[in-house]
């Protein structure tokens, strides 16, 4: 096989980094363009003020910031008799 960056499928794997830098780049420039900005940093400084106006941005940066919480299922009937009957295996 040819293609060593990972998996059986054609393009299947990590993207390689040059790609992503490019993409990177990319979304860089079209920001500056709608902020009028002229760095990287104030860029990403007004593109970070424009997410917390939304309630999911807040969210968006809270769980990069913080890590995102665990999911935990809390039981509200602990005390359910367990009346299921063991399976009765058939020979």
């Amino acid at each position: 096989m040819n293609n060593t960056h990972g998996g059986k499928r054609i393009n299947s794997g990590r993207p390689k980094k040059p790609h992503n830098e490019h993409v990177n780049t990319i979304i860089s420039s079209a920001l500056s363009e709608i902020h009028s900005t002229e760095t990287d940093i104030e860029t990403k400084k007004e593109f970070i003020k424009e997410l917390l106006t939304f309630d999911r941005g807040k969210m968006f940066l809270a769980e990069h910031l913080f890590g995102k919480p665990i999911a935990r299922i809390e039981s509200l009937n602990h005390n359910i008799e367990r009346s299921i009957k063991p399976i009765e295996w058939i020979d």
